[in-house]
């Protein structure tokens, strides 16, 4: 019977760490050296309260510009969006006219007289078109 020894194994290396574990690390040995520093607690707690407020001011500063940038973007998109249907609701009439013309032959040209497209589907509607 082979002996454990004798047996192949495997080893799996898992690489962990990175730049998260440095600052998690670098994170405790401040929160550490801040507690242990030789200092009074009340210079320590309004030294603490300082941090505290300024790593709350920086995270309220990336909500703002988070929520700017969305804002922006939804903007962009959305005007972009009105700009594409306006587009297609022009080319859809050109279609539409350019086929009343040759269902119908040449006519003059559409003027202030030409019915909106609303009116004139409800009118195909009507009569059976």
């Amino acid at each position: 019977m082979p002996e454990l020894d004798d047996q192949d194994y495997i080893i799996i290396e898992r690489k962990r760490g990175g730049v998260g574990a440095f600052l998690w690390g670098a994170a405790i040995g401040a929160g550490l050296a801040l507690l242990l520093a030789p200092r009074s607690g009340r210079q320590l707690r309004a030294h603490l309260r300082d941090g505290v407020q300024r790593l709350r001011d920086q995270a309220e500063d990336a909500v703002r510009e988070a929520q700017r940038s969305v804002t922006d973007r939804y903007d962009s998109v959305r005007t972009d969006v009105r700009d594409r249907v306006e587009a297609a609701r022009e080319a859809f009439e050109a279609g539409r006219r350019a086929a009343r013309q040759a269902h119908s032959g040449p006519t003059e040209p559409d003027g202030p007289d030409t019915p909106p497209l609303d009116r004139v589907a409800d009118e195909e509607l009507d009569t059976g078109m």
